[in-house]
């Protein structure tokens, strides 16, 4: 019922011209509230070898104008289209999150949280930095 009050409200708004900022401003919020952002991907358990890249999905609906913010351990990676982080091993394609060069370091949650005139929606995936096996020479003995 809400909802079909919202979208009568804001047919009418379109089709005018409302002179009344703070009811166009007030309009717009509601309807943002009925039509909170959501996730249409899944969390991830990913896996990358020391040196290789890995890329971490995040697919939203209804982002409107709220904004998508990768973090890793509560450092905030890139918000919207831009990286923060001073790591140039970090770039976007779109919402989707790409880590070159894998380090050890880089293991633990990788976070896609979308702010919303509520409470934020997050996105937790994994990942898990594996070491290939290396063979070490014996040292000979003296």
């Amino acid at each position: 019922m809400l909802f079909r009050r919202v979208m009568f409200l804001w047919e009418i708004m379109s089709g005018m011209c409302i002179s009344n900022q703070r009811l166009r401003d007030r309009l717009q919020y509601v309807l943002e509230e009925v039509t909170d952002p959501y996730f249409t991907s899944t969390p991830e358990q990913r896996q990358a070898e020391v040196g290789k890249d890995v890329s971490f999905h995040c697919s939203v609906e209804n982002i409107g104008t709220s904004t998508l913010i990768w973090k890793k351990e509560n450092r905030i990676i890139s918000a919207g289209t831009t990286i923060i982080r001073k790591d140039k091993r970090f770039s976007l394609s779109g919402y989707n999150l790409t880590l070159h060069d894998v380090d050890v370091r880089d293991e633990g949650e990788y976070v896609c949280e979308v702010e919303t005139y509520t409470t934020p929606i997050r996105q937790i995936s994994l990942l898990q930095v594996l070491i290939p096996p290396s063979v070490a020479p014996h040292p000979e003995n003296s």
